[in-house]
């Protein structure tokens, strides 16, 4: 009896390990042939007809619906959300990259142009700083074949650095090339996270690393896993396998270069990482619900 009791100890330990911190039945509404939302650090957004956006809080509130720049209907690339609820809106207009700056009622604090560069993927830093992995605008002429896709704005807009070379790249796609609802740039407490396209094909991406100067860390392959990545604050990075279904989530392991498998089942897909916790939603019509989970 002593040891069936112990057993039942252990297993309703287990599960309560892997128990949801919190739930949210959010506002946003999941419809068939609509276009998939993305996520940033709990926030979820949706962008119809290029430039309609709507955000979602993390509580699952609608925090605006607004169109961007309705006069010349830009093409929304990224969206990022700060700790002081700050927006930033990446897109596309007339040939030319820029960054919107809203606040939380989606009025406009004014405008970054990027020119022939396009920030493709956006983050905030802990300073309020923006990051940037993007492209050059393709069919401009005059573009150069070699150029820094990591880009740092202070808060006021101001371009402050640029890192990491196309050259280390082999050709083909462009490193930033992920559509924006495959988040591509992730900031932590000490570094800056990258999923790249590599190569002719966007099936086997990598993850690269730099510090908070720009600096190389390192990259690593992440395959197949590639469209369910989170970077958590404290700097652990999780994949969950989106080719076969089963769901699986893996780790960086850095000293063993390559995401490992974790004895961890959870229901639904992951959304990213919000702090130190991970985000997952299940893929159903209807109102979206999330669940919030400590780190295995």
């Amino acid at each position: 009896m002593r040891v069936a009791a112990l057993l039942g100890l252990l297993a309703l330990q287990a599960v309560a390990a892997i128990a949801p911190v919190r739930e949210v039945d959010s506002e946003a509404v999941l419809l068939a042939n609509q276009p998939l939302p993305g996520f940033y650090d709990g926030y979820t957004f949706f962008v119809e007809s290029h430039n309609r956006i709507k955000l979602y809080s993390p509580g699952g509130q609608l925090v605006f619906d607004t169109y961007l720049r309705p006069e010349t209907i830009p093409h929304v690339m990224s969206i990022a959300v700060d700790s002081a609820g700050r927006v930033a809106v990446s897109y596309l207009s007339r040939g030319s990259g820029a960054i919107d700056l809203l606040d939380s009622s989606g009025n406009s604090l004014g405008s970054i142009q990027t020119g022939n560069y396009l920030p493709s993927h956006i983050a905030f830093g802990d300073d309020h700083s923006i990051w940037t992995f993007g492209l050059y605008v393709q069919g401009n002429p005059g573009n150069p074949k070699n150029y820094m896709a990591v880009r740092h704005y202070s808060p006021n807009g101001s371009q402050t650095g640029s890192f990491l070379p196309r050259s280390l790249f082999p050709a083909g796609l462009e490193p930033a090339c992920f559509g924006w609802q495959e988040q591509g740039i992730y900031v932590a407490s000490d570094r800056i996270g990258l999923l790249a396209c590599s190569g002719m094909s966007s099936v086997n991406p990598e993850w690269v690393e730099l510090d908070m100067n720009g600096n190389l860390i390192g990259r690593w392959q992440v395959g197949t896993l590639h469209k369910r990545v989170a970077l958590t604050y404290d700097g652990h990075v999780y994949a969950q396998d989106s080719a076969n279904g089963s769901r699986q989530i893996f780790v960086l392991e850095r000293a063993s270069s390559g995401f490992q498998p974790v004895a961890w089942t959870i229901p639904g897909w992951l959304c990213g990482a919000a702090g130190d916790e991970l985000l997952f939603s299940d893929w159903n019509n209807g109102p979206m619900h999330f669940r919030w989970y400590k780190q295995p």
